[in-house]
């Protein structure tokens, strides 16, 4: 009642659907800023998250960013150099397995974001521990390389994996690994740091 004794008479029926508009709205707007925030930081360009090896494009798969799978990959500016001057995308994992010195092997590709993340960590550490470890990069899609990747079970990219000085495999990680955790893994197989 209003203070002049008259009645004020509510559509509960409108109030109601107004209500329920209201809340329609606010769930499809919240639906949207979680789509937003996913795309941001699930689709992100910079992340350091593994790529799944099949989500990889190359040459005629239809994707517009397409790779040619028989790219080299061998960059001419004097990069990728191992400490004895080989490039370590080019050097062959078989190889090295067994040759007396620990192995540390990254399966990635040249277009992973998290792999180019890698790449000057493993440069460095080739060149560091040049008489201590050998240091390869094993490029997925290289024609040479593929049987690697189903012999390994590699799944997802980037995908480092530590082997003993007589081949072993020890040690394995998915995704972008940092320096310092590199280091505390090879420490299990016997290599310290200077």
């Amino acid at each position: 009642m209003c203070e002049d004794g008259s009645k004020v008479s509510i559509n509960m029926r409108s109030a109601g659907g107004a209500l329920r508009g209201f809340i329609r709205v606010k769930a499809i707007l919240t639906f949207s800023l979680f789509i937003l925030i996913a795309a941001v930081l699930g689709c992100s360009n910079t992340s350091t998250a593994a790529t799944p090896v099949a989500d990889i494009p190359y040459k005629n798969d239809g994707g517009s960013n397409s790779m040619d799978r028989t790219q080299t990959g061998v960059d001419t500016s004097g990069q990728n150099k191992s400490g004895d001057g080989a490039d370590i995308t080019r050097i062959p994992l078989d190889s090295v397995l067994g040759n007396g010195r620990p192995t540390l092997a990254d399966f990635g590709w040249r277009t992973c974001i998290p792999c180019k993340a890698m790449k000057p960590i493993l440069e460095e550490l080739a060149v560091e521990y040049k008489d201590r470890l050998n240091v390869v990069i094993v490029e997925v899609y290289d024609p040479e390389q593929e049987k690697l990747v189903t012999r390994y079970g590699i799944r997802a990219i980037p995908t480092q994996i530590f082997f003993t000085a007589d081949g072993k495999e020890v040690a394995r990680n998915l995704g972008y690994i940092d320096k310092d955790s590199i280091l505390k893994i090879l420490e299990k197989v016997g290599i310290s740091q200077r």
